[in-house]
Protein backbone atom coordinates (compact mmCIF):
# COMPACT_ATOMS: atom_id res chain seq x y z
CA UNK A 1 0.00 0.00 0.00
CA UNK A 2 1.69 3.51 -0.93
CA UNK A 3 0.93 6.56 0.91
CA UNK A 4 -1.79 7.95 -1.17
CA UNK A 5 -3.16 4.48 -0.04
CA UNK A 6 -2.96 5.32 3.05
CA UNK A 7 -4.45 8.70 3.42
CA UNK A 8 -7.43 7.56 1.82
CA UNK A 9 -7.93 4.44 3.92
CA UNK A 10 -11.70 5.18 5.93
CA UNK A 11 -10.33 3.95 8.66
CA UNK A 12 -7.05 5.84 9.25
CA UNK A 13 -8.96 8.63 7.91
CA UNK A 14 -11.80 8.85 10.42
CA UNK A 15 -9.60 8.40 13.28
CA UNK A 16 -8.45 11.82 12.87
CA UNK A 17 -11.97 13.36 13.85
CA UNK A 18 -13.66 13.84 16.59
CA UNK A 19 -16.03 11.28 17.19
CA UNK A 20 -19.85 12.18 16.94
CA UNK A 21 -20.72 11.53 20.42
CA UNK A 22 -18.15 13.57 21.63
CA UNK A 23 -19.37 16.46 19.34
CA UNK A 24 -22.75 16.69 20.99
CA UNK A 25 -21.52 16.39 24.62
CA UNK A 26 -22.77 19.63 26.34
CA UNK A 27 -19.67 21.39 28.82
CA UNK A 28 -20.47 21.39 32.69
CA UNK A 29 -23.27 23.88 33.35
CA UNK A 30 -21.32 27.06 35.70
CA UNK A 31 -22.12 27.02 39.28
CA UNK A 32 -25.12 29.53 39.30
CA UNK A 33 -25.63 32.66 41.87
CA UNK A 34 -28.34 34.14 42.34
CA UNK A 35 -29.18 38.12 42.03
CA UNK A 36 -31.68 39.38 44.26
CA UNK A 37 -33.11 42.44 45.88
CA UNK A 38 -34.73 43.10 49.19
CA UNK A 39 -36.47 46.21 50.40
CA UNK A 40 -37.35 46.98 54.28
CA UNK A 41 -38.15 49.80 56.52
CA UNK A 42 -35.53 50.12 59.17
CA UNK A 43 -37.32 49.98 62.91
CA UNK A 44 -33.91 49.36 64.76
CA UNK A 45 -29.43 49.80 64.02
CA UNK A 46 -27.10 48.48 65.83
CA UNK A 47 -23.51 49.27 65.32
CA UNK A 48 -20.65 47.19 66.36
CA UNK A 49 -16.91 47.31 65.11
CA UNK A 50 -14.77 44.26 64.41
CA UNK A 51 -11.74 42.69 62.58
CA UNK A 52 -11.50 45.90 61.10
CA UNK A 53 -14.62 46.88 60.34
CA UNK A 54 -18.06 48.06 61.10
CA UNK A 55 -20.96 45.47 61.64
CA UNK A 56 -24.55 46.74 61.14
CA UNK A 57 -27.47 44.54 62.48
CA UNK A 58 -30.91 45.68 61.29
CA UNK A 59 -34.21 44.80 62.11
CA UNK A 60 -37.02 46.22 60.47
CA UNK A 61 -40.95 46.74 60.78
CA UNK A 62 -42.21 43.38 59.39
CA UNK A 63 -40.18 40.83 58.34
CA UNK A 64 -40.26 39.44 54.94
CA UNK A 65 -39.33 36.44 52.88
CA UNK A 66 -36.02 35.88 51.37
CA UNK A 67 -34.82 32.18 49.90
CA UNK A 68 -38.61 31.03 50.88
CA UNK A 69 -37.14 31.71 54.67
CA UNK A 70 -38.48 34.76 57.29
CA UNK A 71 -35.97 36.81 57.55
CA UNK A 72 -36.17 38.81 60.97
CA UNK A 73 -33.01 40.98 60.70
CA UNK A 74 -29.79 41.61 58.34
CA UNK A 75 -25.92 41.71 59.45
CA UNK A 76 -23.95 43.70 56.87
CA UNK A 77 -20.71 45.05 56.90
CA UNK A 78 -18.18 46.73 54.25
CA UNK A 79 -17.42 50.15 53.03
CA UNK A 80 -21.01 50.63 51.27
CA UNK A 81 -22.96 50.28 54.56
CA UNK A 82 -20.61 52.36 56.34
CA UNK A 83 -20.96 55.27 53.91
CA UNK A 84 -24.38 54.83 53.73
CA UNK A 85 -25.00 55.20 57.41
CA UNK A 86 -22.48 57.97 57.36
CA UNK A 87 -24.81 60.21 55.28
CA UNK A 88 -27.88 59.42 57.29
CA UNK A 89 -29.43 57.25 55.59
CA UNK A 90 -29.48 54.23 57.85
CA UNK A 91 -31.84 55.56 60.26
CA UNK A 92 -34.94 54.18 61.91
CA UNK A 93 -37.74 54.70 59.64
CA UNK A 94 -35.85 55.02 56.00
CA UNK A 95 -36.73 52.54 53.55
CA UNK A 96 -33.58 50.55 52.17
CA UNK A 97 -33.21 48.78 48.65
CA UNK A 98 -30.27 46.32 48.68
CA UNK A 99 -30.24 45.09 44.85
CA UNK A 100 -27.68 42.59 43.52
CA UNK A 101 -27.16 40.30 46.09
CA UNK A 102 -25.04 37.31 45.55
CA UNK A 103 -26.59 33.83 47.29
CA UNK A 104 -24.24 30.84 47.20
CA UNK A 105 -25.21 27.97 48.64
CA UNK A 106 -21.42 27.25 49.97
CA UNK A 107 -20.53 30.17 53.19
CA UNK A 108 -17.99 32.45 51.31
CA UNK A 109 -16.95 35.91 51.72
CA UNK A 110 -18.00 36.97 48.37
CA UNK A 111 -21.83 35.51 48.70
CA UNK A 112 -24.60 36.28 51.36
CA UNK A 113 -26.19 33.46 53.58
CA UNK A 114 -28.60 32.86 55.81
CA UNK A 115 -28.18 31.30 59.00
CA UNK A 116 -29.63 31.52 62.54
CA UNK A 117 -28.37 34.41 64.78
CA UNK A 118 -29.71 34.64 68.61
CA UNK A 119 -32.99 33.24 67.65
CA UNK A 120 -33.27 34.81 64.81
CA UNK A 121 -33.71 33.85 61.19
CA UNK A 122 -30.87 36.44 59.60
CA UNK A 123 -29.30 37.12 56.19
CA UNK A 124 -25.83 37.88 56.72
CA UNK A 125 -24.54 40.13 53.79
CA UNK A 126 -20.24 39.75 54.20
CA UNK A 127 -18.85 42.76 52.64
CA UNK A 128 -19.08 44.56 49.43
CA UNK A 129 -18.55 41.95 46.77
CA UNK A 130 -21.96 40.34 48.56
CA UNK A 131 -24.20 42.78 46.79
CA UNK A 132 -24.56 45.32 44.07
CA UNK A 133 -26.44 48.56 45.49
CA UNK A 134 -27.87 49.97 48.56
CA UNK A 135 -29.38 52.40 48.32
CA UNK A 136 -32.83 54.66 50.83
CA UNK A 137 -36.25 55.44 49.09
CA UNK A 138 -38.98 57.31 50.04
CA UNK A 139 -42.02 55.59 51.18
CA UNK A 140 -45.03 56.39 51.97
CA UNK A 141 -47.98 54.43 53.47
CA UNK A 142 -51.25 55.33 52.06
CA UNK A 143 -53.01 55.12 55.32
CA UNK A 144 -50.73 57.57 57.08
CA UNK A 145 -51.72 60.06 54.03
CA UNK A 146 -55.13 59.85 54.76
CA UNK A 147 -55.22 60.44 58.47
CA UNK A 148 -53.36 63.54 56.91
CA UNK A 149 -55.59 64.59 54.96
CA UNK A 150 -58.37 63.91 57.71
CA UNK A 151 -56.16 66.15 59.94
CA UNK A 152 -56.34 69.34 57.44
CA UNK A 153 -60.05 68.93 57.10
CA UNK A 154 -60.79 68.94 60.77
CA UNK A 155 -58.31 71.88 61.16
CA UNK A 156 -60.40 74.02 58.58
CA UNK A 157 -63.53 73.04 60.37
CA UNK A 158 -61.99 73.84 63.75
CA UNK A 159 -60.79 77.48 62.28
CA UNK A 160 -64.89 78.10 61.77
CA UNK A 161 -65.59 76.89 65.12
CA UNK A 162 -63.53 79.78 66.56
CA UNK A 163 -65.20 82.17 64.46
CA UNK A 164 -68.81 80.91 65.79
CA UNK A 165 -67.43 81.07 69.20
CA UNK A 166 -66.17 84.27 68.97
CA UNK A 167 -69.06 85.51 68.21
CA UNK A 168 -71.20 83.55 71.15
CA UNK A 169 -68.52 85.27 73.66
CA UNK A 170 -69.69 88.30 72.37
CA UNK A 171 -73.15 87.84 72.74
CA UNK A 172 -72.51 86.42 75.93
CA UNK A 173 -71.02 90.09 76.76
CA UNK A 174 -73.99 91.98 76.14
CA UNK A 175 -76.08 89.23 78.25
CA UNK A 176 -73.90 90.05 80.91
CA UNK A 177 -74.76 93.88 80.43
CA UNK A 178 -78.32 93.67 80.41
CA UNK A 179 -78.10 91.00 83.89
CA UNK A 180 -76.22 94.26 85.50
CA UNK A 181 -78.82 96.11 85.06
CA UNK A 182 -81.04 93.64 87.14
CA UNK A 183 -78.59 93.32 89.58
CA UNK A 184 -77.10 90.24 88.50
CA UNK A 185 -73.32 88.96 88.24
CA UNK A 186 -73.24 86.42 86.01
CA UNK A 187 -70.13 85.03 84.16
CA UNK A 188 -68.06 86.56 81.05
CA UNK A 189 -65.99 85.08 78.64
CA UNK A 190 -62.33 86.58 77.68
CA UNK A 191 -61.74 86.86 73.79
CA UNK A 192 -58.54 85.63 75.24
CA UNK A 193 -60.08 81.97 75.77
CA UNK A 194 -59.77 81.20 72.21
CA UNK A 195 -55.98 81.71 71.69
CA UNK A 196 -55.43 78.18 71.56
CA UNK A 197 -57.39 78.68 68.30
CA UNK A 198 -54.31 80.60 66.71
CA UNK A 199 -51.57 78.75 68.76
CA UNK A 200 -52.05 74.94 69.33
CA UNK A 201 -52.47 73.00 66.01
CA UNK A 202 -52.62 69.77 64.96
CA UNK A 203 -49.02 67.64 64.05
CA UNK A 204 -48.69 65.18 60.89
CA UNK A 205 -47.99 62.04 60.91
CA UNK A 206 -44.59 60.77 59.35
CA UNK A 207 -46.18 59.81 56.27
CA UNK A 208 -43.01 56.57 56.03
CA UNK A 209 -43.55 55.36 59.15
CA UNK A 210 -46.93 52.94 59.55
CA UNK A 211 -49.68 54.38 62.02
CA UNK A 212 -48.87 52.02 65.05
CA UNK A 213 -44.85 52.89 65.00
CA UNK A 214 -44.34 54.57 68.09
CA UNK A 215 -43.46 57.95 66.57
CA UNK A 216 -47.11 58.16 65.41
CA UNK A 217 -48.77 56.75 68.71
CA UNK A 218 -47.10 59.65 70.17
CA UNK A 219 -48.20 62.38 67.48
CA UNK A 220 -51.70 60.89 67.81
CA UNK A 221 -51.98 61.50 71.68
CA UNK A 222 -50.55 64.97 71.41
CA UNK A 223 -53.77 65.52 68.79
CA UNK A 224 -56.06 64.14 71.07
CA UNK A 225 -54.92 66.72 73.35
CA UNK A 226 -55.28 69.20 71.58
CA UNK A 227 -59.06 68.07 69.78
CA UNK A 228 -59.86 67.39 73.65
CA UNK A 229 -58.58 71.37 74.78
CA UNK A 230 -60.84 72.66 71.59
CA UNK A 231 -63.76 70.97 72.24
CA UNK A 232 -63.52 71.62 75.68
CA UNK A 233 -63.48 75.43 74.99
CA UNK A 234 -66.37 74.75 72.72
CA UNK A 235 -68.77 73.27 75.62
CA UNK A 236 -67.80 75.17 78.09
CA UNK A 237 -68.48 78.91 76.22
CA UNK A 238 -71.74 77.50 75.09
CA UNK A 239 -72.91 76.21 78.34
CA UNK A 240 -72.21 79.42 80.59
CA UNK A 241 -73.80 81.25 77.59
CA UNK A 242 -77.02 79.25 77.59
CA UNK A 243 -76.54 79.21 81.55
CA UNK A 244 -76.53 82.79 81.34
CA UNK A 245 -79.31 83.26 79.15
CA UNK A 246 -81.78 81.13 81.12
CA UNK A 247 -80.68 83.50 84.30
CA UNK A 248 -81.55 86.54 82.75
CA UNK A 249 -85.04 85.27 81.28
CA UNK A 250 -85.89 84.21 84.73
CA UNK A 251 -84.38 87.30 86.85
CA UNK A 252 -86.80 89.39 84.19
CA UNK A 253 -90.16 87.24 84.32
CA UNK A 254 -89.24 87.62 88.48
CA UNK A 255 -86.81 90.26 89.17
CA UNK A 256 -84.63 89.78 92.41
CA UNK A 257 -85.33 91.01 95.67
CA UNK A 258 -82.39 92.84 97.80
CA UNK A 259 -80.15 90.88 100.01
CA UNK A 260 -82.66 91.14 103.06
CA UNK A 261 -80.72 88.68 105.85
CA UNK A 262 -76.82 87.62 105.56
CA UNK A 263 -77.36 83.86 103.84
CA UNK A 264 -78.79 85.86 101.04
CA UNK A 265 -75.55 87.89 100.85
CA UNK A 266 -73.56 85.02 101.27
CA UNK A 267 -74.84 82.94 98.71
CA UNK A 268 -74.23 85.96 96.29
CA UNK A 269 -70.85 86.34 97.53
CA UNK A 270 -70.19 82.13 96.70
CA UNK A 271 -71.86 82.63 93.22
CA UNK A 272 -69.39 85.77 92.65
CA UNK A 273 -66.39 83.43 93.48
CA UNK A 274 -67.89 80.42 91.27
CA UNK A 275 -68.79 82.13 88.37
CA UNK A 276 -64.65 83.75 88.42
CA UNK A 277 -63.58 80.17 88.37
CA UNK A 278 -66.18 79.50 85.63
CA UNK A 279 -64.56 82.11 83.39
CA UNK A 280 -61.29 81.43 84.51
CA UNK A 281 -59.60 81.30 81.21
CA UNK A 282 -57.28 78.45 82.01
CA UNK A 283 -60.50 76.04 82.94
CA UNK A 284 -62.41 76.84 80.31
CA UNK A 285 -59.79 75.74 78.22
CA UNK A 286 -58.64 72.87 80.29
CA UNK A 287 -62.05 71.61 82.02
CA UNK A 288 -64.92 70.14 80.53
CA UNK A 289 -67.30 72.08 82.81
CA UNK A 290 -70.13 69.56 81.81
CA UNK A 291 -68.38 67.49 84.67
CA UNK A 292 -69.60 69.73 87.55
CA UNK A 293 -73.48 69.84 85.80
CA UNK A 294 -74.95 68.43 88.83
CA UNK A 295 -73.99 70.79 90.92
CA UNK A 296 -76.33 73.60 92.72
CA UNK A 297 -74.18 76.49 91.76
CA UNK A 298 -75.08 76.05 87.78
CA UNK A 299 -78.38 76.44 88.38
Amino acid sequence: MNEDDLLNDPQIKNSTLPKEEEQNTPLPPKPKISLLEITFDINQVERAYSNGSHNFTIKFEETFIFQEKKIEQIIIKGSKIDSFSQQGKLEVGKRVVISGIKIGKELSLHTANIFNSDGLCTLKINNDDSFAEIKSVTSTYGGVSAKNEALWKEENSLDQLAIELLDIIEKNKQICQEAQTLGLNLPTISNDVLKPFQQVFFKEFNDKLPLDNPINRDVDSANQNVRQQKMNIKANVYRIYDRNIKALTDAKKNEPSVPNNELEKLKNKVMVAINEVLSDNNNLQNINLTTFENGEYLN
